[in-house]
């Protein structure tokens, strides 16, 4: 009985992983439909880059690295020399766990 209860434990978990991924594939195929849509405006393209940004650093930090030039030249046109706080902690993130590259990382985050 007490193997059985464990089993069931066990699969519950992994019911509830499996929901959460496919939960996020949702978000990021939104976040890229929205992003592909025309006459958008830098600002507008910069949050909705950030926040696709930030679902892929979560799930595979490497594939931000396909966005990387287009993130910090949009906070270049948009904020300039100030920056956006939201590409410093994507990009920190991304420097820290998917390159693992401390020293980057660090500069970004503070």
């Amino acid at each position: 009985m007490k193997y059985r209860n464990h089993i069931l434990l066990i699969f519950l978990f992994l019911s509830i992983l499996n929901f959460k991924s496919i939960s996020q594939n949702n978000k990021i195929d939104a976040l890229k439909r929205e992003l592909s849509t025309p006459n958008l405006g830098d600002s507008i393209r910069l949050d909705i880059l950030c926040n696709l940004c930030w679902e892929l650093v979560v799930m595979d930090a490497l594939k931000v690295k396909d966005y990387e030039n287009e993130l910090k030249t949009l906070e270049d046109r948009v904020f300039g020399i100030k920056g956006y706080f939201k590409v410093k902690i994507v990009l920190g993130y991304y420097y820290y766990k998917g390159t693992g590259n401390l020293d980057l990382a660090l500069q970004y985050f503070l």
